[in-house]
């Protein structure tokens, strides 16, 4: 029996905790500060690359991951959540107003491979309509749904607020009757599904002071 083992130089160790204190720390004062996230983003998209870095070789991420410890990774997620809504809600601001365009949003790739992935588990299928659960101002996992399927898709979605933006979005790329968001507050995962990491539970009191911060620092 053989068995794989990685290992990462002290350089390539102190690197990681390096990145990561940034990545917090940048976070830390967003929200205390209520200041713009562009070092946050700037942190976060450099820890990104350097675990990008190393491609597919899955033991080399572990190996690198595993250095950290538990409060560091809760640390890190809470930041990535954080920073992931806030960069949505900048994006699609700026979208609906013909600022931006769709390939300039920094997750665009991710979003396209993970939906390519996603639908090769389903490759024999031919759906005439999709729906998608859980959409938000900038109903991306919907938009490379329709743009790889061809078919209509319709996004359920919780907070009546950002369905504005999210068809203005959609109009702004052409995709308005293409791709439907609605509102809709009770559909069989309600209640049953887990929660975010690192958001509060969707309707508590916490959960609202989250979206007020994500709104103010991104108006």
């Amino acid at each position: 029996m053989s068995v794989a083992v990685s290992t990462i130089n002290l350089t390539e160790e102190e690197l990681v905790f390096t990145l990561a204190m940034q990545v917090s720390s940048s976070y830390d004062n967003c929200r205390e500060s209520r200041l713009d996230s562009s070092e946050l983003h700037k942190n976060i998209m450099q820890l990104e690359r350097f675990i990008f870095s190393y491609g597919g070789n899955e033991e080399k991420i572990k190996a690198i991951i595993g250095r950290l410890n538990p409060e560091m990774i809760g640390n890190l997620n809470e930041a990535y959540c954080f920073w992931k809504t806030r960069i949505e809600f900048e994006f699609a601001q700026r979208l609906s107003r013909g600022r931006v365009s769709l390939p300039d949003y920094p997750l665009n790739d991710e979003f396209s491979a993970l939906i390519r992935r996603e639908l090769a588990l389903v490759s024999g299928l031919q759906p005439e309509r999709v729906l998608f659960i859980g959409s938000g101002p900038l109903p991306i996992s919907a938009i490379h749904l329709h743009m790889q399927t061809g078919a209509p898709v319709d996004c359920l979605v919780r907070d009546p607020g950002v369905v504005a933006i999210a068809r203005d979005v959609l109009a702004s790329c052409g995709l308005g009757r293409g791709i439907s968001p609605f509102v809709g507050t009770s559909h069989p995962c309600s209640g049953r599904c887990p929660h975010r990491p690192g958001r509060p539970k969707a309707g508590s009191r916490q959960d609202a002071r989250w979206n007020d911060d994500i709104r103010q620092g991104s108006s």
